[in-house]
């Protein structure tokens, strides 16, 4: 994890606090590109995962969700509780809803 986002989580006692503090620090502003947004949250569950910080699918699926724009509501009450224990899924179907946007 690079030093910057470090910084942010090193009081944390647990993943989930962890896991709060980078969403906060990375929530998705209305503009910007919803994949590279994916990916640097993907990236940072990856490397929490390598520090032996574990974050269930359905945890990432709501935090992801929750870092999105404000403009994504509708599609985030669209989304069924299947889909978040899938974060895949959940990834696929956001991905596929930003090309229609």
């Amino acid at each position: 994890m690079g030093d910057s986002a470090f910084m942010y989580i090193t009081g944390a006692r647990t993943s989930n606090a962890a896991w709060s503090a980078l969403t906060t620090m990375f929530e998705c502003k209305d503009g910007k590109n919803i994949k590279e947004h994916i990916c640097m949250m993907s990236g940072y569950l990856e490397e929490l995962a390598a520090l032996g910080s574990e974050i269930t699918n359905e945890d990432f699926s709501i935090t992801l969700l929750t870092s999105l724009p404000d403009s994504w509501d509708p599609f985030i009450s669209a989304i069924n509780s299947v889909t978040l224990k899938e974060s895949h899924k959940l990834i696929t179907h956001t991905l596929e809803e930003d090309c229609c946007l």
